[in-house]
């Protein structure tokens, strides 16, 4: 890893990393959920309040392109967004009401979003959400979002 990467605050360097992989050698069967904490104990890594912070991945639906079968992203939107939501439920005990997602303008199109539906709120300024000073300049990504349900205005108001 060339250099290093601020995660949460926290320099991320080749000594970090040769960590993450020892953890993840070491605990093969673990979840990503159970690994994720792990790392927070290791690190400390707490909220104001003192809780251990809570980690999610953000993945990436890439199809292939000698993939093909009609409608296939649609689909799988589809079972993502109603699985999604009573995940959520299951783990925190409350009802999700948007989803969001970000696409790489200079690299995609997005036109699988859009075939299932999802709504286009425009693009991104070009900066990440560590970048407190407006310094850092990245592609501007298109924010796209998912109702899951149809008050979900109020209840995001409420």
């Amino acid at each position: 890893m060339d250099g290093q990467r601020v995660i949460q605050g926290r320099r991320i360097g080749a000594a970090e990393i040769a960590t993450i992989r020892e953890l993840i050698g070491d605990h093969r069967d673990w979840s990503r959920y159970k690994l994720s904490r792990a790392l927070c104990e290791l690190w400390d890594w707490r909220d104001p309040t003192g809780q251990l912070k809570e980690i999610t991945n953000n993945t990436r639906m890439i199809l292939l392109p000698w993939v093909r079968v009609p409608h296939l992203a649609s689909h799988v939107l589809s079972q993502v967004l109603r699985r999604v939501r009573a995940d959520w439920h299951g783990k925190y005990n409350r009802r999700l009401e948007l989803v969001e997602t970000f696409v790489d303008t200079s690299r995609f199109g997005g036109a699988s979003y859009r075939a299932a539906n999802w709504i286009d709120l425009g693009l991104t300024k070009g900066r990440t959400r560590q970048d407190r000073w407006s310094r850092m300049r990245v592609p501007a990504k298109r924010v796209l979002v998912y109702p899951l349900h149809r008050r979900f205005r109020q209840a995001l108001c409420s």
